[in-house]
């Protein structure tokens, strides 16, 4: 890949306001009309629901995690996802996203390295992450909440469950 390539900052925007305005618990029957009014195309998983995304990158997708009807997590790429190179180049891209959440959602309410997240005033959090791929992650507000109950007890996010550490 000569090119690593990002969503561009109106998509962002628009991604953005779409989910943030998301009413929570949201069932399922809210992906139709986020899918609809993005532009995107549905198609059928194993495991969550598939939406392929109009965004020009490698892997146009996003994923919604659902159970009992409601929808627990939406995790959107928005960038290349990066094999080989180097990874300044993920870094970079998750600056300039950085910076359109920021003017989409306001100041972001926490940070640790690569991750940022802003908690909205729905009870939801969205994650800013990055690996060799640039992630947008909506959380329901439930799970929003036990992230926000294990920060506060001190238990790494990386803990896995049922080992000790």
């Amino acid at each position: 890949m000569s090119v690593f390539r990002i969503a561009p900052t109106e998509s962002i925007s628009l991604i953005a306001g779409a989910m943030a305005s998301l009413p929570w618990p949201a069932g399922v029957g809210l992906v139709n009309s986020i899918v609809s009014q993005l532009g995107w195309q549905r198609y059928h998983r194993k495991n969550g629901i598939g939406v392929r995304t109009d965004l020009d990158i490698s892997s146009p997708r996003t994923t919604f995690l659902a159970e009992d009807g409601l929808i627990l997590e939406i995790d959107v790429f928005v960038s290349d996802y990066l094999t080989d190179g180097d990874l300044t180049v993920v870094g970079e891209a998750w600056e300039v996203t950085e910076l359109a959440l920021t003017g989409a959602l306001g100041v972001p309410s926490g940070r640790d390295d690569l991750d940022v997240w802003w908690d909205l005033p729905t009870g939801s959090r969205v994650h800013l992450l990055a690996d060799n791929v640039v992630i947008l992650q909506w959380l329901s507000p439930v799970y929003a909440g036990v992230e926000c109950a294990e920060a506060y007890h001190g238990i790494s996010p990386d803990r896995v469950l049922g080992q000790d550490g």
